[in-house]
């Protein structure tokens, strides 16, 4: 993971010493956004990883041709489980009684990333870096306990239940790359972010713990900036010549 990273950072950075290179408009670029990935919960021991999911939108505002300020408010979900054993008495056999169980966590938030954007364009393609703080809250979570013994589980067992040991106000640092294509109906953008939560999501069992995530994102954005030239002319992207957009 952490060679593709370096990988894709080498190629974006070095596409600035290639000549000829387009830039992008200065203008004001927005849309929703849906990202899907990984997310591994820490501050306890046992946890395995999980998934995250984002919906929201993203909003470029282009300062120069190549600086720009990126924010992506977003609802977001952290997802793990931990696994676990409990004694219960004494087996035929002698030997200790232990049963599996597995901690399921669902964690709810609605999070504000706020990033200084670095691209350079080619033709209709663009490909930035960004980073920046991330402010959050936390809007609530549900714990779910299985056990691996289906009789265990129909008399102990329980899902839904909600988290009361939460923090509200979150924190993070947001870091990725992003590759985006203009098209006749808009500028499809992928990106790739890692982020880090700096601020503890809550506790469990005594234990405060918090996440890291890394996801994958589409966003369909259109050019706010632009007004229709008159009553039988549709809007354009508002793009430089020679320029991504």
């Amino acid at each position: 993971m952490k060679m593709k990273i370096r990988s894709i950072l080498a190629v974006i950075l070095a596409l600035f010493f290639v000549k000829e290179s387009s830039a992008q408009a200065p203008g004001f670029y927005f849309g929703p956004r849906l990202a899907a990935g990984s997310c591994q919960l820490t501050g306890g021991a046992g946890f395995t990883t999980g998934v995250t999911l984002q919906v929201g939108v993203s909003a470029n505002k282009q300062l120069t041709e190549n600086l720009g300020v990126l924010f992506s408010p977003h609802v977001g979900m952290y997802n793990a489980q931990r696994l676990s054993g409990e004694g219960d008495g004494m087996n035929p056999n002698g030997s200790r009684k232990i049963l599996v169980y597995r901690d399921k966590y669902n964690i709810y938030s609605v999070e504000f990333p706020l990033m200084a954007k670095l691209g350079v364009g080619f033709g209709h393609a663009h490909f930035s870096l960004y980073a920046g703080p991330s402010l959050g809250y936390i809007i609530g979570g549900t714990r779910s306990k299985k056990y691996d013994d289906p009789n265990e589980n129909a008399e102990r067992g329980y899902s839904g239940h909600s988290m009361d040991d939460l923090t509200r106000g979150m924190y993070s640092g947001v870091a990725g790359a992003s590759a985006e294509l203009k098209t006749p109906r808009g500028i499809v953008m992928i990106d790739f972010r890692v982020q880090q939560n700096f601020s503890p999501l809550g506790r469990l069992e005594g234990v405060y713990f918090s996440a890291g995530t890394r996801s994958v994102g589409i966003a369909w954005m259109f050019d706010a900036t632009v007004q229709p030239k008159g009553p039988n002319t549709s809007s354009t992207m508002n793009y430089k010549r020679g320029s991504t957009y």
